[in-house]
């Protein structure tokens, strides 16, 4: 049995990110685990909205790499004003 960890590259957490985009959000960053999704989920809700929408690989269960990855989001937007979590782990 192998547990599949989801983050923001698809369902809920990119289903939110499209709904702050369309309420005037001027940035966007997703985590996700999966380098390929992560990356077409931010380009396609980019393209979609014009919204600065950028993708972060991030493994959920890695304390560090989640830090060193807000870090960078709040350095390149100047600031966090909404935080989601909405990583899933399916088995």
């Amino acid at each position: 049995m192998t547990n599949t960890y989801h983050s923001g590259g698809r369902g809920l957490g990119y289903n939110m990110a499209q709904a702050l985009s369309e309420v005037g959000v001027k940035g966007i960053a997703i985590f996700d685990v999966q380098q390929e999704l992560g990356e077409k989920s931010a380009q396609h809700l980019s393209a979609q909205t014009g919204v600065d929408v950028r993708f972060y690989k991030v493994d959920v269960r890695d304390k560090a790499a989640i830090q060193q990855a807000v870090q960078d989001v709040a350095t390149h937007y100047g600031r966090i004003d909404i935080l989601i979590n909405a990583a899933g782990i399916a088995e």
